[in-house]
């Protein structure tokens, strides 16, 4: 009966581990993305603009959580936003950033149209990815 006892708290113990350290990918919308793009402290933010399909945004991905650990004692944020269609948070973003042990602060934009929030990051940027801001 001890025995027992022990394995569910030990599953239990295991269970909250996991779901603790679990991705969220938050949905945001571009008002509030336009919010996050315009800090009102000292931090430095590098914000990184991928997609799970997108190549050559799963091969920089690596670089942005070894800068998030270098610079993790210093004012300096990594923030990951997924252009994924938000459809597809549960069942590509989120398995994605877990399985890759992607660890940083992630949002998915709630907005499909391109054109309504490349403006919001830069007058200058078409939407392409991988993009990055700092």
């Amino acid at each position: 009966m001890i025995k027992r006892l022990h394995l569910i708290a030990l599953a239990l113990l295991a269970s909250v581990a996991i779901s603790t350290s679990a991705q969220q990918a938050k949905l945001i919308s571009k008002d509030n993305l336009a919010r996050m793009l315009a800090p009102t402290n000292d931090t430095t933010y590098v914000v990184n603009f991928w997609e799970t399909w997108c190549a050559h945004c799963i091969k920089e991905l690596p670089y942005f959580v070894e800068l998030a650990r270098i610079y993790a004692a210093k004012p300096v944020k990594v923030l990951l936003v997924s252009l994924d269609f938000p459809s597809q948070r549960t069942k590509r973003v989120i398995p994605f950033l877990n399985k890759n042990n992607i660890a940083l602060p992630s949002y998915l934009l709630n907005e499909s149209n391109a054109n309504s929030y490349a403006d919001i990051v830069s007058k200058t940027w078409s939407g392409a990815i991988p993009a990055t801001i700092i």
